[in-house]
C-alpha cells in the first residue's frame, strides 16, 4: 500500500492499519475507527496515524475517559477534511509540529458537543454548531470536554486571502451557527463524509470550488 508522502500518510503504523481494516489503496479517502483495532493498540495507533501522520496534532484522552474515535479523512488538491465522532480528548499542535511548514487555515465546526480552544493568546469555547477559523502555522491547544462530533476543513491560506479581507484578523472569532453561508457549507461537507469516490480531477475540482 503506497500512501502519498505529501499527506504524511507513509508511516509503518498507517500501512499496518490500512491492511487490517481494508482501507482503499487510493488514500484520497480514509476511514479510521478505534472499534476495528485491538484494544491495546487503539491509543498508540490513533496517536500515530490520526494524530501525527494526518492532523499533525498530539492527542491524549481526557483522564478517566475511554478512547473511541470514528472518523473519515479526505485529501484532495486544495482541500483536506476530517469528519467524525470523538471521545473527550486533549490536543496540541506544538511548535515542533508546526515546523512542517503547513500554513493552511482550518475551519472547524462542531455540530455536537464542544471544545475549549487556545491560540494566538486567546481562548474560545467552541460549541453548539458554531464554526471558528484557526491558523495551522501557529501553536494551538484544545480540549474536547464531552464526546463530540467535529468537522475540520484545511483550506489554502493563499486562496482564502483573495476572498477574505484581513484574513488573519478573523482567527479565533466564532462564526454563528445560524449564518447562512455556514449552513450552506455544512451541506457540502456532508458529501465529504459519505462514500462518494470523487474519482476524477474534474469532480474533485467541483467539490473544492463549492467549499471555497
Amino acid at each position: 500500500l503506497d500512501a502519498p508522502a505529501c499527506y504524511g500518510w507513509n508511516s509503518r503504523w498507517l500501512k499496518e492499519w490500512a491492511c487490517m481494516v481494508g482501507a482503499p489503496g487510493n488514500l484520497g479517502m480514509l476511514r479510521f475507527s478505534t472499534d476495528e483495532l485491538p484494544e491495546r493498540e487503539r491509543l498508540p495507533m490513533f496517536q500515530e496515524i490520526f494524530g501525527r501522520a494526518i492532523t499533525k496534532v498530539d492527542f491524549e484522552p481526557v483522564a478517566g475517559t475511554h478512547l473511541r474515535v470514528q472518523a473519515t479523512v479526505r485529501a484532495i488538491p486544495g482541500l483536506g477534511a476530517w469528519i467524525g465522532a470523538f471521545s473527550p480528548l486533549h490536543g496540541r499542535r506544538t511548535h515542533g509540529l508546526i515546523a512542517d511548514g503547513n500554513d493552511d487555515v482550518a475551519l472547524c465546526m462542531c455540530p455536537e458537543g464542544g471544545s475549549i480552544i487556545s491560540q494566538l493568546g486567546q481562548e474560545l469555547t467552541h460549541q453548539g454548531g458554531d464554526a471558528v477559523l484557526l491558523s495551522n502555522s501557529d501553536a494551538l491547544s484544545s480540549t474536547m470536554v464531552h464526546r463530540s462530533h467535529h468537522v475540520s476543513l484545511s483550506l489554502s491560506r493563499k486562496v482564502m486571502r483573495t476572498m477574505v479581507a484581513d484574513l488573519e484578523d478573523t482567527f479565533m472569532r466564532p462564526v454563528p451557527k445560524n449564518s447562512e453561508p455556514l449552513r450552506l457549507l455544512k451541506s457540502y461537507v456532508d458529501v465529504l463524509g459519505e462514500d462518494h469516490p470523487l474519482a476524477t480531477p474534474e469532480l474533485c475540482h467541483l467539490v473544492v470550488t463549492h467549499v471555497y
